[in-house]
């Protein structure tokens, strides 16, 4: 073929195609197919943490506390999603995301924690807000609960409750505490143990402050739970 005129040049259309080494190639569409779900999934976690941002500023008294809430609200939401990321956002083994939303507060290998339950996972969305959920049960029993003395004791357990395996019950219980006092008043915290998570996950809960300590029940449906890959 005859070179192009001088100052004149000829481009050839073809098609974009990312060559991935072990795999097959990919198209641009599908590429921009992730990236607007990368988009998406962005500004939903921005919307989060303006939403946790306000409620939070809300009920805090000072700036430092509202500091140091917003800090272990924000800390508990990102532990979550950098979990799912390395999932690929298929979900999250609950024994996982109790312990490791508990570790700021409490150790596994300290007699004050149990943790008890079968190998199950939780989809993104149950993940993420009952991440939340753990968080303002422990922050709550470190201020108030059974986790402000030496002697309280924690009970973290989980177990399916019908026959096909299908639908799960995750539960906190709180003992050797001191005495339970009912908060009079709803803040954001109890809002999201009481309407937010069950909402979100389509399930039940009871929030009880029984004499014996703390106790917090959540019924997920089966749309909750999801198999791991591999």
């Amino acid at each position: 073929m005859a070179d192009p005129p001088r100052g004149k040049r000829t481009v050839e259309h073809s098609p974009i195609i990312l060559i991935d080494s072990d795999g097959p190639a990919t198209s641009l569409e599908s590429l921009r197919f992730d990236m607007r779900e990368a988009q998406h999934r962005m500004k939903n976690m921005v919307a989060i943490v303006q939403a946790i941002a306000r409620q939070t500023m809300r009920n805090a008294e000072t700036m430092a506390e509202f500091e140091k809430m917003f800090t272990g609200r924000l800390n508990s939401f990102c532990f979550s999603i950098d979990r799912l990321v390395d999932t690929d956002w298929v979900g999250m083994d609950v024994r996982e995301l109790v312990v490791g939303q508990l570790a700021p507060f409490v150790s596994l290998e300290r007699p004050q924690l149990e943790v008890n339950g079968p190998d199950v996972w939780l989809n993104p969305t149950a993940a993420h807000n009952i991440g939340m959920a753990l968080h303002e049960l422990a922050a709550n029993a470190t201020k108030y609960g059974a986790l402000s003395v030496s002697e309280g004791k924690v009970r973290v357990a989980w177990k399916f409750i019908d026959d096909k395996r299908q639908s799960l019950q995750l539960s906190w219980n709180e003992s050797d505490g001191p005495p339970v006092v009912q908060a009079t008043q709803s803040g954001f915290g109890r809002r999201i143990l009481e309407q937010i998570v069950p909402a979100a996950v389509f399930g039940h809960t009871v929030y009880e402050f029984e004499s014996t300590g703390v106790r917090w029940t959540l019924d997920l449906p089966h749309t909750a739970l999801v198999t791991p890959q591999g």
